[in-house]
């Protein structure tokens, strides 16, 4: 078994999933500008710094220094920065999981507990996963001035799916109801989380619409009045 002391340091700082994934369901779009990109690498500064570095390499480097995340994302690319954003994500999912034991032995040396948390591992990726991604959609949203109804759906999944549906699996669930387990709070936060991101997402895509309409329209606007 691997110990914590084995994990290389080499002073790099990981990237959150959340900003990752961002990217990427950014990148997805057909009218994503390099200025919505930027504005989320911005709020991850090991990545923004990697974006800089990579775009001053040799590789893509012969001209002025790169000083910025937007020149960064110009000189590398679209695809060059969606693949980046994709490698951190997977590199946080894929060290969670090769370093499960040794985690779970730092947090408790009794095995049965060992026994109980190994067997979370999987639920807990995938709460990470969904959790970042709704995370990222509810920032969003706060940045648009939309704060009631991401606070209504955050409780209505984390409270009402989250914590009363964990409750139901756990103890009252008809296949667990002999043997109560911690697993039906871990299915049901997933749950939750997956419902928050689907929910935020929609509303999140709804909200963008609607401004890129109003842009437009202020923008048709304004050169009706310039013609003038």
């Amino acid at each position: 078994m691997k110990t914590l002391e084995h994990i290389p340091l080499n002073g790099e700082l990981p990237s959150p999933k959340g900003v990752a994934l961002a990217i990427l369901e950014l990148c997805r779009k057909d009218d994503a500008t390099i200025a919505e990109v930027a504005r989320i690498a911005q709020t991850d500064p090991a990545l923004a710094s990697r974006l800089i570095r990579q775009a001053n390499s040799a590789a893509h480097g012969g001209g002025r220094p790169v000083a910025s995340v937007t020149e960064a994302i110009m000189r590398l690319g679209m695809g060059t920065v969606r693949n980046l954003a994709l490698g951190f994500s997977l590199l946080v999912g894929a060290l969670l999981w090769v370093l499960r034991e040794p985690l779970v032995a730092f947090s408790s040396t009794d095995p049965a507990v060992q026994a109980i948390a190994l067997g979370l591992v999987v639920w807990l990726l995938l709460y990470q996963c969904f959790d970042a991604l709704q995370t990222v959609a509810a920032h969003a949203l706060r940045g648009y001035k939309v704060t009631l109804l991401p606070m209504l759906v955050h409780s209505l999944c984390f409270w009402g799916i989250g914590l009363a549906g964990g409750y139901w699996l756990s103890f009252h669930a008809p296949w667990r109801a002999e043997a109560p387990t911690v697993a039906g709070f871990w299915e049901a936060c997933v749950l939750a989380t997956l419902a928050a991101t689907l929910l935020f997402g929609a509303l999140l895509r709804a909200v963008s619409r609607r401004h890129v309409r109003e842009a437009a329209v202020q923008e048709r606007r304004e050169a009706r009045m310039r013609r003038r």
